[in-house]
């Protein structure tokens, strides 16, 4: 049993998993893009649109210009017009000129309904905030605060939510300054998402009562496809980079991590390769999910693939007949049930085991799943890395045994 533990299988015991509708999770889906940078591969914004529309996620984060003359409003109307919806992050140069309110209110009348969200200033400890003669925390708490009472006394934009700042102190309350707390969880090392993301609340917030949460960048690099073996880069002192087909795992398991642990919105870091790299130095020009020559890498056809996957399911007639102590299942296995609009279940499972090292993936072996059900009932498994048919399918019993990989896969019940 203590080997079993030290690989992360651990004993396995009945579990009943959390349950969120389905069509939240597909809305939680968001990622970063920066249509203002005209240097590299976001500079055409149709093109950007395109990639959005590949993806099927309608949720995306941009930060505020520096002024009308560093990007176009065409290129936001463009990506308004296909039901693209900004979550908006703020410069703190821009609250001292009031420009903010100036960007906002020209978006929201060429492109109503298209601002989902105003966002606190950016990494505060990377990037410290002036405002009112003062520099550091307490001056960003005081400009977010003048921007909270300026949105909210605004009529054009006093219904749209607040995200908090992120890499700001402490604290137990964000009335006043925002509405969502907001986290950067990036996993560390090439680790799984989900311990990054567990934790990242507690590190920002004193919590008397949950608060309602958004994470608005998390993800990690890409190495070369050509990368020789053995020889993985680092970035700082935290970040190492992954291949492409483990890139994929972890950015669809930052999404499941995310609605498992109540985040209600997740932008992955980011839609783009910024810049090419020929020299192969720049790991910051290499967490697109898109390539800079906007070939997708395999976290795109993944994010596309559970996209249509679930959005074809939410429209099937399915089955509910989970036992009440549903799933048995090693320690290491995440689960999260999705609910169909007419009661239907889907259970996305993971083992969260590591699967990357210094040396390359890890390629953990399936770990045994049994699902129970109150009623003999078939299911169809689908695994978004391989595309949007089953990648098998049991028949109808009282219990299933389901191998589980390192990455998410869905179990539809089906009648």
């Amino acid at each position: 049993m203590a080997l079993l533990a030290g690989l992360g299988i651990g004993t396995a015991h009945a579990q009943t998993p959390t349950t969120i509708p389905l069509a939240a999770f597909v809305d939680s889906l968001g990622i970063n893009i920066h249509i203002n940078y005209k240097d590299g591969a976001y500079a055409d914004a149709g093109q950007v649109a395109a990639d959005l529309r590949h993806l099927g996620i309608v949720h995306v984060r941009q930060g505020i210009p520096a002024s009308w003359g560093t990007v176009r409003p065409a290129d936001f109307t463009t990506l308004a017009q296909q039901g693209i919806r900004f979550d908006m992050v703020l410069r703190w140069e821009d609250v001292e000129n009031g420009f903010y309110q100036t960007f906002l209110h020209d978006l929201v009348q060429a492109n109503p309904g298209s601002l989902a969200a105003i966002e606190g200033f950016n990494e505060i400890n990377n990037w410290p905030v002036t405002y009112a003669g003062q520099t550091g925390p307490a001056a960003a708490q005081m400009a977010l605060q003048a921007v909270y009472a300026a949105v909210r006394a605004d009529p054009l934009l006093k219904g749209v939510p607040l995200f908090d700042m992120t890499g700001a102190p402490r604290v137990a309350r964000i009335n006043k300054r925002a509405d969502f707390a907001n986290a950067h969880p990036y996993p560390h090392n090439g680790r799984q998402p989900c311990g990054a993301v567990d934790r990242a609340f507690d590190e920002g917030y004193v919590q008397p009562a949950p608060l309602p949460r958004v994470i608005t960048e998390i993800g990690n690099f890409t190495l070369p496809r050509d990368w020789p073996a053995n020889k993985s880069w680092w970035h700082g002192y935290t970040m190492l980079g992954v291949d492409e087909a483990t890139h994929a795992k972890s950015v669809i398991a930052a999404y499941f991590c995310a609605a498992r642990a109540g985040v209600s919105r997740t932008y992955v870091y980011e839609l783009l390769d910024e810049k090419p790299d020929p020299a192969n130095t720049q790991p910051e020009m290499r967490f697109g999910v898109f390539r800079f020559d906007h070939s997708p890498k395999p976290a795109a056809t993944a994010i596309r693939n559970l996209v249509l996957l679930l959005n074809q399911a939410a429209v099937r007639p399915g089955s509910a007949a989970l036992a009440r102590d549903a799933i048995t299942a090693p320690a290491s296995v995440r689960k999260l049930l999705l609910r169909k609009q007419g009661g239907g279940l889907i259970l996305a499972l993971w083992n969260d085991v590591d699967f990357w090292s210094f040396d390359g993936p890890l390629n953990a072996a399936p770990v045994p799943v049994t699902l129970r059900l109150s009623r003999p009932v078939a299911v169809d498994i689908f695994d978004p890395l391989a595309g949007t048919a089953p990648v098998a399918r049991r028949g109808a019993a009282l219990a299933i045994d389901i191998p589980v990989p390192d990455h998410p896969i869905l179990v539809e019940l089906i009648n």
